[in-house]
């Protein structure tokens, strides 16, 4: 009989759902040795009734600025469990009260790694970046019948391009710098981020995507975007280059670097063309979402 792993978040919002509906993909596509079932959390469907499961995952979907557009309060989630929290820089308290209930917790932020260890007050916390999923935005298909002689000229409408929600005035300054600089430049809203086919086909018809980060988090834009293969010239937050290495993307400290980098971009087609393919060729190597299932499965010791 094979092992029985269930995924935990609530699918009906219409929204992209980001790494919970990664992790459940991968497990469907990814690991054939195991029998897995996506469960919504809410307790009006007996969710016990389908059996007992080996391991049970919550993957962060986000559910505390939920309130209000949920009429039920989330499972507490059943064990053996594992818990992947991502947004620990938005909102630790909430956090830190949920991994309460696991039995191992990863997060998305290496700066939190030792808070979180001190609040539970045990150390099975470890950092697990966030990642991208190829199946979702790997641009072969689309560059070519062989993604070995991709031909990106053909395909790019934009110079600059960024997909993001505008929720503080850095951003809103980095736009205006984008669009007074390079006027031939594309902004996704945040409803083009709630669909990722949206947001993958934006990032691939731009020559450079911009990207700025939300106190210091190495967000999945820099994996999505690079998973892409497409140039990226984002902010420089701490622990950006212990992932990728220094020719795989541009960083930037203020805007008038992010401007000048993205110049000699668009000057050097041959420069941004390796970078871009030194970029997605880290995300393959390392960074999708079927290396993070693969880690935390390995910890959960059911892999």
């Amino acid at each position: 009989m094979k092992p029985r792993i269930a995924s935990y978040y609530e699918s009906r919002l219409h929204r992209n759902d980001g790494n919970p509906l990664y992790v459940t993909n991968s497990l469907k596509r990814d690991f054939p040795q195991f029998e897995f079932h996506h469960m919504l959390p809410d307790p009006k469907l007996q969710l016990s009734a389908i059996g007992k499961f080996d391991l049970h995952l919550w993957i962060d979907w986000g559910e505390d600025a939920l309130v209000g557009m949920l009429p039920y309060e989330p499972i507490v989630c059943p064990k053996p469990n594992i818990y992947w929290a991502s947004d620990t820089h938005l909102g630790w308290d909430y956090r830190v009260k949920k991994a309460r209930e696991f039995d191992h917790v990863f997060v998305a932020q290496k700066a939190a790694v030792v808070p979180m260890k001190l609040a539970l007050g045990h150390s099975r916390v470890t950092w697990l970046p966030h990642a991208a999923d190829p199946a979702v935005y790997n641009p072969g298909a689309t560059y070519s019948n062989n993604p070995t002689n991709w031909d990106v000229q053909r395909i790019k409408q934009w110079d600059c391009g960024f997909v993001g929600h505008v929720n503080d005035q850095a951003r809103l300054d980095m736009l205006d710098r984008m669009f007074v600089d390079f006027p031939n430049s594309r902004y996704g809203n945040l409803s083009t981020g709630r669909v990722f086919e949206k947001a993958a086909d934006l990032y691939t018809k731009s020559r450079v995507v911009w990207n700025s980060a939300i106190k210091d988090d190495v967000n999945m834009r820099v994996f999505e975007v690079l998973a892409t293969r497409t140039a990226l010239v984002t902010q420089m937050v701490p622990d950006l280059f212990e992932l990728f290495p220094h020719d795989a993307l541009m960083a930037w400290a203020d805007l008038d670097t992010a401007s000048f980098c993205t110049r000699r971009l668009l000057r050097d087609d041959d420069l941004r063309m390796t970078m871009a393919q030194k970029g997605y060729d880290a995300v393959l190597a390392q960074h999708t979402i079927r290396h993070r299932v693969e880690t935390m499965l390995t910890v959960a010791g059911v892999l």
